[in-house]
């Protein structure tokens, strides 16, 4: 299987300029709501066990889901922190996250599986939930985020923040 990065690459350049010309929220809930609907084909190419299957269904999700998640995340997380903290908020909430929904995610999703003796119909809801949950993350405005260009203009830039000593 290739790495991450090189299914999600590709995309990746896209889905940043997209973000630019149309807002990063749109692009952000997009890739989530994105993720919520792959989450049954997913189940259902795995459950053909091809190889192929798992190939198309993980690059679909990493590619297209993630790809315009995390393409726009970096531009629509950073002006959620002062400019003199921002390195280290940005860092902290990413590492915790990847921490949590790393470390816990194989806990929460087997339990459910488990409990329903491997029918994946329990882990297909908590797959979705949690794209489903994601999604807001997106809508809360942000101090100082740019809005989105109603013409094909770019952005306008805004100053940084500055802390005055």
């Amino acid at each position: 299987m290739p790495h991450p990065a090189v299914r999600r690459g590709p995309l990746g350049p896209y889905f940043e300029a997209l973000s630019d010309r149309i807002g990063r929220r749109k692009v952000y809930i997009a890739g989530a709501l994105f993720q919520a609907i792959l989450a049954v084909p997913s189940f259902l190419l795995l459950q053909t066990g091809q190889f192929w299957a798992y190939v198309l269904g993980m690059t679909l999700g990493l590619g297209i889901g993630h790809g315009a998640m995390y393409g726009a995340q970096g531009a629509l997380f950073s002006p959620l922190y002062p400019v003199n903290v921002r390195y280290t908020g940005l860092s902290v909430t990413q590492q915790t996250g990847a921490a949590l929904g790393g470390g816990l995610s194989p806990l929460l999703g087997t339990a459910p599986l488990s409990a329903a003796g491997g029918q994946r119909a329990r882990l297909i809801v908590h797959c979705v939930g949690v794209a489903v949950v994601s999604a807001p993350a997106g809508t809360r405005p942000a101090a100082g985020e740019a809005p989105a260009p109603t013409t094909g203009a770019p952005a306008p830039h805004l100053p940084e923040r500055t802390q005055v000593s």
